[in-house]
């Protein structure tokens, strides 16, 4: 066989693997879209069945993947995922910023929903998807995965969840919250008040209020009602002395009637024990939100696999507790079918672009799927050159290491934003969704061309 024809073959396999794995993803999401299209699966059942998924089926997949994968040995080769969650989290926001804000102009009102998309990938669910899909192919070009490869994916894939996910619970919410310049503005119902557009609500027009007492409005209860604007007491330098006392007696009134309007302007100050109910209710919220089922399913799935005597006991044959392990192996291996499943019938009805435009769209695409990937092989490929023997040598790591820089937005970017929005949350979700749908319409080409450069390098 010729060189030319071998590397012809190479090619083939790899594109033919790549392209198995994301048909398989899509096929999968097709039957979601599918029963949500003819009512077999409802808005409400599709979120129950989210809820029914991140409690119980997708942490049974990660603590009995990690914990009958992991060993300490592993554990010292997987420094480099962890770091690079935090990478990843941090180039996806910068590189948002400036693609939303200077490139495609995104809207204020979707601009922080937009850069948050941009931040954070699916970390768990398609990654396992993908990773088992070619690894279950075995012989991929030069590369030879193993039954045990599928373990060791997920395992990888949870200790980059472990970083990941504290760093969405506490960054995402906080990138949700639409800027203050931006209420008010391009909403048709319910952003005009008399005409006016109401900017800078809240807070900050209470301070200003308070700080701002020697540039107050009232208004004259005169016949006209006009409006005086009081700058400054000493701005009025008149030398007669009846002029002075006019002045100052009207200054005086008027300074009296302006400081009951702006006090009874004012909202009333919380309590003491109120400011601390609301703080202490927000930080149980965000602990809830990164301390998650999956996130202690990974950490709970490590400690087992780690301790020789735990690991014995669940996951070897002659274990006494092998027969749990089991029970929930097999409960666990419907968690990706359902995810599909639930994205499928999240993205059946298409994009929304109320929100999000479609420039906004191709922004974030770009940044999901190919600046990011790019980083990740400039990466690897510097890695590679220093040949330490701190690097991991399996094939199956570098897999995940790559794949986890060109998934599209996580799927609770849609749930943040129903939840952090403050302003209008449905449209904004709809947005997110709609971000998620063209990212998903364009894996077959995009995410199959990134598997490929990544099977053609490792």
């Amino acid at each position: 066989m010729t060189a030319t024809a071998t590397t012809s073959l190479f090619v083939l396999e790899i594109f033919l693997a790549s392209i198995k794995a994301v048909l398989k993803l899509l096929i999968m999401c097709s039957f979601g879209a599918f029963a949500r299209r003819h009512g077999l699966l409802s808005e409400e059942m599709t979120k129950s069945l989210s809820k029914l998924n991140g409690m119980i089926f997708l942490p049974c997949l990660l603590v009995t993947s990690i914990g009958a994968s992991v060993t300490v040995e592993k554990l010292r080769e997987l420094w480099l995922l962890p770091i690079m969650a935090v990478l990843n989290v941090c180039l996806g926001y910068l590189i948002g910023t400036v693609i939303m804000k200077e490139v495609v102009r995104t809207p204020l009102r979707f601009q922080r929903s937009a850069v948050a998309s941009c931040t954070f990938g699916n970390a768990l669910a398609l990654p396992v998807v993908v990773s088992t899909a070619i690894t279950e192919v075995g012989k991929v070009g030069r590369l030879r995965f193993t039954a045990t490869d599928t373990d060791h994916c997920v395992l990888y894939i949870g200790v980059y969840l472990i970083a990941l996910s504290p760093l969405m619970w506490i960054i995402g919410p906080q990138l949700h919250k639409p800027m203050e310049d931006s209420v008010g503005l391009g909403d048709d119902d319910d952003d005009d008040i008399d005409g006016v557009a109401r900017v800078g609500v809240g807070r900050d027009v209470e301070l200003q209020r308070l700080t701002n007492h020697q540039q107050v409005r009232v208004s004259d209860n005169n016949d006209e009602g006009e409006d005086v604007t009081f700058l400054s007491a000493a701005a009025d330098n008149n030398d007669s002395g009846d002029d002075d006392g006019r002045n100052n007696n009207n200054n005086s009134n008027n300074n009296n009637n302006s400081n009951r309007n702006s006090t009874t302007a004012l909202r009333r100050n919380p309590s003491s024990y109120e400011k601390l109910s609301e703080s202490i209710t927000k930080s149980t919220n965000v602990v809830k939100g990164f301390i998650n089922p999956n996130m202690l399913a990974s950490i709970g799935g490590l400690i087992l696999g780690i301790i020789p005597f735990t690991k014995k006991l669940f996951f070897e044959s002659e274990g006494g507790l092998f027969f749990f392990y089991r029970a929930i192996y097999t409960v666990g291996q419907a968690a990706v079918p359902q995810v599909m499943l639930i994205i499928g019938a999240t993205l059946a009805n298409g994009p929304d672009h109320t929100f999000a435009p479609k420039k906004t769209a191709f922004g974030v695409l770009s940044v999901r799927f190919l600046i990011l990937p790019l980083v990740h092989v400039l990466i690897y490929l510097a890695l590679q050159r220093f040949h330490s023997n701190a690097l991991p040598t399996n094939p199956a790591f570098w897999l995940i290491f790559l794949i986890e820089g060109c998934t599209p937005t996580a799927s609770n970017m849609v749930l943040q934003t129903m939840m952090y929005n403050t302003h209008n949350p449905e449209k904004a979700a709809a947005g997110v969704a709609s971000l998620l749908f063209w990212q998903y319409v364009s894996a077959p080409l995009l995410l199959t061309t990134n598997i490929c450069i990544f099977l053609s390098i490792i």
